[in-house]
């Protein structure tokens, strides 16, 4: 969702329309590494404040733009949503929901085992596995 061209005092802002276009889950669990990448029009180049949700949680963080283009960066996995960039009194929005997961958490399986070779022994032991 855009705003549109609008007066803003006397001036007529110009349409931001800001979209998700990329996003990049953590390559661990619990990993700080994933990213969203955004594309827009209209969006001047340089230093400006986006503000979004993760979860329910309000956050806001200083983003560069270049040619119409930002990364969010360093995320964890969660639901991020409610994208805003204000420039100059416009703002562009991108409501959609994001969604970064962790990868599939390992899982451990026994495999063979030996007993020990005497009472109170120690020289017994158990494979696992790691699927």
């Amino acid at each position: 969702m855009a705003v549109l061209g609008h007066l803003q005092g006397q001036f007529l802002c110009p349409e931001l329309d800001t979209f998700s276009s990329a996003s990049t889950n953590p390559s661990t669990c619990s990993g700080t590494n994933s990213s969203i990448q955004f594309n827009s029009t209209n969006l001047p180049n340089g230093s400006h404040t986006l503000n979004y949700k993760k979860g329910t949680s309000a956050q806001s963080t200083t983003i560069t733009v270049s040619s119409n283009s930002f990364t969010l960066l360093s995320l964890t996995a969660g639901s991020y949503s409610d994208f805003s960039v204000t420039v100059n009194g416009c703002t562009g929005t991108f409501a959609g929901l994001v969604n970064l997961s962790d990868p599939a958490t390992p899982t451990l399986s026994a495999g063979a085992s030996t007993n020990p070779s005497t009472c109170s022994g120690t020289n017994s032991s158990i494979q696992f596995y790691l699927n």
